[in-house]
């Protein structure tokens, strides 16, 4: 049996919840904040995003939170109301938010109770709202509602919504914005949907936040918000909703705990309720009145608030975990849903403070069944939610909590879990001890886990699994079913529960530790397929059975499991496409190598001589396909296709990959080259466009991934995919397993701003073609070598600054890379992951700043062969988060603040930001599973989590840290490295220079036994990125020490002109130790005016000898070089306009690159004596026709010198010339006649003159011409 990680189209059954809560502050304006994924529309704000305006009030009041109330009507396209409120956000500044559900045109008015305040009161406006075309699921589907049957949530389009929580409930007050987005990505990563937080300061010690600011100053009739607390709080809310999670807020009200305020009147609580329900109206956010609260059960005044302030959040309560104030707070008119706490097993007395007997394992589990049932089964109808069964905690897995009985299994948490989804509850909550608390110490926690221990639990990762489990089927219909159960426990730590669907199709039963379950068949629609699933591995079990629905039925459990889930579904002989092998059967289960939407396992329909093999990646079985040789390139044979799988979201990217790999291949396919073929279908099952391929490289003989991605066309629904024959192998097996299909994220990407289209720009060495489908605009570059398409119109904006630029390219195969220049300045080459066609379009992401105003963007091809086409490229705003995936706003420090230097850097603290921008990866995930959740592979040393290291290197990968140098100067670099490899080495770069070159990390002899390698090096002072390259992989880094290495004081001489300075050594004798060795720097008081050519380094080149072409004179443009672009595009060793790179040339150090026709550079030189001499230039290009002279004092003395093409920017070769050079000091000019060439150095060397013998004759003579 295996883990099924197959298809995942995302888009299917998750859900989120959004509905009845504010109606306070929905605004429009130009501040409009979008969220990442992109929009459909232009020129408006997308629906469900955030939107906002500003009121400046004329008036100035003593308490501005309390003293005036402002409120809003919206009004929408189809007359649609909605009222709500602004809030005052500090000095004279009150804020509209608000949500916009319905394309078109909305418009607002104010009201103000000052009617005189004329920055308040009768304001107006109009927003226009737009389609939201982008992938996160709540600005997708809108905020949450109640279902029609009233039994589950559902988001704003009635798309059933799965509430998977976490309590964070300190997290507000106690943790900083980068570590709640470190949180956030990992709970993101396990499928979490919602976060719950306290609003204030929960049950922890602290009055404020890690800022220094308190919710609230003042008391009494002074009492107001401050706006720099929530203001913190909101961005917390922000982020999680970008990431797709909505965020539950307790509470409004804690008595006993001082919140809002001690003794606060209901006036206050009210005041509180509007204000927040108004800052929070552009966001999806549930609300609860209070929490753990058991004093009184009349707190109408803070529900009906909420409720009567707003239409678009739900509001419920969280009640303390006994069953009278659930029930209580059930029937209340003003709760959406029935918020339920079953709670640790606590039998708390609702008005003593002190439990009446220690937590009971048993009472745990029985109230999570019993008051899930209730609640389902209480009127008024209403979803029923277990937001909190018992945490997990340190103690209860060593089993020394002195709260809980030694008998409290381990398993609680995940068994409440699922006790509570199937006997009525259609959501829960997780809770972690160390997470809720945020690592604060807390008496009653004993032992404690830190934060990033209780993060990292197993328990977290099985509500994932919970989570898919779910996903994979109508969970909201199941009914609890208990009664089928015939062998009932009347222990509750064994007590099994069953769910049904009405119709008799679907069952669910779960066992906690029992061996067995007899079950009532005859509530079932017919013969069942029973399948069972692990909750603690994600492990179905390999075969299914096949039960009649007649009497009853004993299933027994797989008997090395504990808990376990059984899954009774109604065979179904087909889906919806007549060519697909069908869903999960009795007859056709395959569990390893199907492909799979959530749980819904499907089969390749034809199987040919194809046979499920053992010979497997992971799991136990693959699918092997047998070669014969006998197809054609028309019939390739052994098609294997599952056609038509549902759940595809139109224009949305994904990532396919698939293991493959072959053995004793025959033929042209020599080593296995096994396809992975994809195809894209509409509703209708209609193909569109293409088939995708991907193919493996010869030798395939250990298994690799295969990795596409691929953009859905806009009326694409469905996909194909499948495995086929390349037709011309004749012999041996191919193999594919461990199929996968996820959505691309862009965490980085904001609002849409602008499209350019290839065909609007200007084009050089390519064509606008339109052979292949689904480009947009009229046609897309087909570039030729080095073919590119520049905007000189893109633009910046009134002030420029952080942008995405994304091109959008189909890419059929090999390794060419990609380079985009902004204002001549390049930004980076990328090699694109293959698209599978050129008719398959993806996405390639480069974060740039630009100038405001034009700016000039270049996308050039920088070799074509079966390179990519290039359709357009998209400018989106920089996003608000951080971290990958989840990096938007740009690149910012880990931990908020730039690394000193000197100091120390841990190798895991790498900046926020994202792929492509604080790091890059070439796999995707967290192979570690450790620290932080994106695409970095962090470990831990000793596997404990204690100690993280970046690990599972790759060649091309990069690590940056935001630094501080505190003074320029000398610096000694200690790497702490390990690897059991040899030949391993990576550099480290500063502001973009190399300041170490190649570094070479030894092969230590294992993994275990780490060595410091250090480099000196000069830093200059102030914040700057520090990057950690990897030019090869397969080492693990632990971190950088980095300290000041102190000059030595030396004594200053000053001497007056003339004075002559002869290199030399001088050898000083000492005792030992005190001798070190220093180098002597010669000040010039004097140096060469600017505009004033003069030699590099002030010293002028002797020929014969060598000249490095990056060492032209000094003197800036115009006089010493000319260069046709702005700025060094390769960034390397100085700093004007010449565009110089790193030489991989043997013995090369930097080379000119980027040259173009009309530039030239030139050198100060002095020749030793006149002659003749060989001239030899060192060149490199890929492009064929490239021509370059040289002159001296203004002459041409070699005429165009061709520049062939060596076959590659970095292969090398040498060309020559014989010229005439006259003795003494000149100016030698390299002249480009055309560009498209790199040049390393040139090396001029005197031509000896032969030697030839002096003959004397004596008169008379007689000469006669000829030869001898």
């Amino acid at each position: 049996m295996k883990r099924r990680s197959f298809f995942l189209l995302t888009s299917t059954f998750f859900v989120s919840v959004f509905i009845s809560l504010f109606t306070f502050a929905l605004s429009v304006s130009a501040q409009t904040t979008q969220v990442s994924g992109g929009v459909c529309g232009v020129g408006g704000v997308p629906t469900w995003t955030h939107w906002e305006t500003t009121l400046t009030s004329s008036k100035i009041y003593s308490n501005p939170y309390a003293d005036v109330k402002v409120q809003v009507t919206y009004t929408g396209p189809n007359g649609q109301t909605i009222n709500g409120y602004a809030f005052w956000d500090g000095d004279n500044t009150f804020r509209l938010r608000a949500m916009f559900s319905t394309v078109g045109t909305w418009s607002w008015i104010t009201t103000s109770s000052d009617t005189s305040n004329a920055g308040l009161h009768n304001r107006s406006g109009v927003v226009q709202a737009v389609s939201y075309c982008g992938t996160n699921s709540l600005y997708q589907h809108g905020y949450l509602k109640i279902s029609a049957n009233k039994r589950y949530l559902t988001y704003g389009d009635g798309t059933p919504f799965l509430w998977l929580g976490d309590t964070a409930w300190s997290a507000p007050i106690a943790g900083t914005q980068a570590e709640w987005e470190s949180y956030v990505q990992k709970r993101k990563d396990q499928k979490f949907t919602v976060i719950q937080v306290g609003a204030g300061t929960g049950f922890l010690s602290r009055t404020k936040d890690r800022n220094g600011n308190a919710p609230f100053t003042g008391t009494g009739s002074a009492m107001k918000w401050n706006p720099a607390y929530w203001q913190e709080f909101e961005k917390k809310v922000r982020y999680a909703n970008d990431q797709g999670l909505i965020v539950f807020i307790t509470a409004v009200r804690e008595l006993g705990l001082g919140f809002p305020a001690t003794g606060a009147d209901s006036a206050q609580v009210d005041l509180f309720a509007q204000n927040l329900a108004a800052r929070l109206m552009g966001s999806f956010v549930v609300y609860s009145t209070f929490n753990d609260y058991w004093w009184t059960f009349n707190d109408d005044v803070a529900g009906n608030k909420l409720q009567t302030s707003t239409s678009v959040h739900l509001v419920s309560v969280h009640p303390e975990f006994t069953w009278q104030p659930a029930v209580t707070f059930h029937g209340k008119e003003w709760t959406d849903f029935a918020g339920v706490q079953s709670g640790a097993g606590w039998q708390h007395n609702p008005h003593l403070e002190e439990p009446t007997k220690p937590f009971s394992a048993e009472l745990a589990i029985q109230q999570a069944i019993e008051f899930s049932l209730g609640l389902y089964n209480q009127a008024p109808t209403k979803p029923v939610i277990n937001m909190e069964g018992p945490y997990d905690a340190k103690g209860l897995q060593e089993g020394n909590d002195p709260r809980y009985l030694s008998n409290y299994p381990v398993r609680a948490p995940r068994s409440v879990a699922y006790l509570s989804m199937l006997s009525g509850a259609k959501g829960f909550t997780y809770g972690a001890n160390g997470i809720w608390n945020w690592g604060t110490d807390v008496s009653w926690i004993r032992p404690a886990w830190t934060f990033y221990e209780a993060l990292n639990q197993t328990s977290a990762t099985q509500m994932k699994y919970l989570f898919d489990f779910f996903s994979g089927m109508n969970w909201w219909d199941l009914v609890p079913s208990h009664n089928l159960v015939k062998n009932q426990s009347t222990n509750p730590l064994t007590k099994m529960v069953v769910s049904k669907t009405v119709d008799g199709n679907l069952g669910v039963a779960y066992l906690q530790n029992n061996t067995n379950i007899i079950l009532d068949m005859t509530a079932f629609a017919g013969t069942m397929s029973a399948l069972w699933f692990n909750p603690v591995t994600s492990m179905w079990q390999d075969d299914s059975l096949s039960v009649p629905n007649v009497g009853t039925y004993n299933f027994v459990k797989p008997s090395a499991w504990g808990d376990a889930l059984l899954v009774l579904k109604r065979p179904t002989s087909s889906n919806d496409e007549s060519s697909n092998g069908g869903i999960l059967t009795t007859s056709n289960i395959i569990p390893d190598p199907s492909m799979e939407l959530g749980t819904q396992v499907w089969r390749p329909s034809d199987y040919g001589s194809t046979v499920v093999n053992t010979v497997a990646r992971t799991g136990t079985r693959s699918i092997k396909l047998t070669h014969d040789g006998t197809g054609s390139s028309s019939n390739p044979l052994h098609n294997i296709t599952q056609a038509g799988i549902p759940g595809v979201t139109p224009g949305a990217e994904y990532v396919y990959t698939v293991y493959v790999r072959g053995d004793n291949i025959v033929g042209n396919g020599a080593g296995g080259k096994p396809l992975s073929v994809l195809r894209w279908r509409n509703g209708a099952g209609t193909a569109l466009a293409k088939e995708m391929y991907m193919w493996a490289p010869y030798g395939t003989y250990s298994w690799m991934p295969m990795t596409i991605y691929l953009q859905a066309p806009s009326t694409a629904q469905k996909i194909d995919a499948g495995f086929r024959s390349w037709w011309d192998v004749t012999g041996g097996n191919s193999y594919w397993d461990d199929t996968s299909l996820d959505l691309r994220a862009f965490p980085n990407r904001g609002s849409l701003l602008a499209s350019y289209q290839s065909e609007s720009g200007t084009v050089s060495n390519g064509l606008i073609e339109t052979a292949e489908p689904d480009y947009t605009g009229s046609g897309y570059l087909k570039p030729n070598d080095g073919g590119y398409v520049e905007w000189t119109t893109v633009s910046g904006g009134t002030s420029g600054g952080a942008r995405i630029i994304s091109a959008r390219y189909s890419y059929e195969g090999m390794v060419k890379p990609v380079e985009l220049f902004v204002n001549g300045i390049s930004q980076g080459q990328q090699t694109p992951v293959a698209t599978g066609r050129t008719s398959s379009w993806a996405s390639l992401d480069w974060a740039v700043n630009l100038n405001p105003g034009n700016n000039t963007v270049r996308l050039k091809a920088i070799d074509f062969t079966a390179g990519p086409m290039l359709d357009k490229i998209d400018v989106y705003a920089r996003g608000s988060g951080g971290g990958s995936g989840g990096g938007q706003g740009g690149q910012s420090p880990y931990g908020g603040a730039p690394w000193t230097i000197p100091g120390k850097i841990e190798a895991e603290n790498y900046d926020m930001g994202g792929a492509g921008i604080a790091y890059a990866d070439t796999t995707l995930g967290n192979a570690g599973s450790t620290y932080r959740s994106d695409d970095v592979d962090i470990w831990s040393i000793g596997g404990t989590g204690e100690i993280p290291y970046v690990g599972t290197t790759a060649a091309g990968e990069w690590l940056e840290y935001t630094v501080n140098v505190a003074t320029a100067g000398e610096y000694k670099i200690d790497l702490r490295a390990v690897t059991a490899l040899n030949g391993q080495q990576m550099r480290i770069l500063v502001g973009g220079v190399d300041v170490t070159g190649a570094i070479a990390i030894p092969n230590t002899g294992n993994w275990e036994s780490w060595t410091t390698i250090s480099k000196t090096v000069n830093l200059n002072a102030g914040q700057q990125v520090l990057r950690l390259q990897m030019d090869s992989g397969s080492f693990n880094i632990d971190y950088l020490d980095i300290q000041r290495i102190t000059p030595l004081s030396l004594p200053t001489v000053t001497l007056s002109a003339p004075v002559s300075v002869t290199s030399g050594t001088t050898t000083c004798t000492g005792t030992v130790g005190t001798s070190v060795p220093q180098s002597l720097t010669v000040g010039v008081t004097s140096p060469p005016l600017s505009g004033t050519q003069s030699p590099y380094n002030n010293t002028v080149w002797v020929i014969p000898g060598k000249i490095e072409a990056e060492n032209y004179d000094v003197g800036g443009a115009g006089i010493a070089y000319s260069d046709n672009t702005a700025g060094n595009a390769g960034g390397f060793y100085r700093s004007d306009n010449v565009d110089l790179w790193i030489s991989a040339d043997t013995g090369g150090t930097y080379m000119v690159g980027a040259t173009d026709t009309g530039e030239w550079l030139e050198y100060t030189v002095n020749v030793a004596t006149a002659g003749q001499y060989t001239l030899n230039l060192r060149v490199a290009t890929a492009s064929t026709g490239r021509q370059v002279r040289v002159l001296a004092n203004g002459v041409d003395i070699t005429g165009a010198m061709v520049v062939p093409n060596t076959g590659g920017w970095q292969a090398w070769t040498t060309i020559g010339k014989t010229v005439n050079l006259n003795a003494g000091q000149q100016v030698l000019r390299l002249q480009m006649d055309s560009g498209s060439f790199n040049i390393d150095y040139l090396d001029i060397q005197r031509i000896t003159p032969l030697s030839l013998p002096t003959v004397t004759l004596s008169a008379p003579v007689s000469v006669t011409s000829g030869t001898t």
